[in-house]
């Protein structure tokens, strides 16, 4: 069964990887991009059930501006 956020509740980084969202350090760039709404509490991020749901509903991330092509040069 996938994983179903509950409203309300908080959870950290590494919740989410064990629950197979992604990896703990995809999470991290996630949050440092601004893709994934997060709070730090003290040392640790908190995500919501709100914003975990939003997150997933728009998609991942990483379809989203994920790794760039480089343009072939021709000489």
């Amino acid at each position: 069964m996938a994983f179903q956020p509950e409203p309300g509740m908080f959870y950290t980084i590494e919740d989410l990887a064990e629950a197979g969202i992604a990896g703990i350090h995809t999470i991290r760039k996630w949050i440092k991009a601004g893709r994934l709404k997060a709070s730090l509490v003290g040392r640790a991020y908190m995500i919501s059930g709100e914003d975990i749901r939003e997150f997933l509903l728009q998609g991942s991330g990483a379809r989203q501006g994920g790794a760039k092509k480089r343009a072939r040069q021709t000489r």
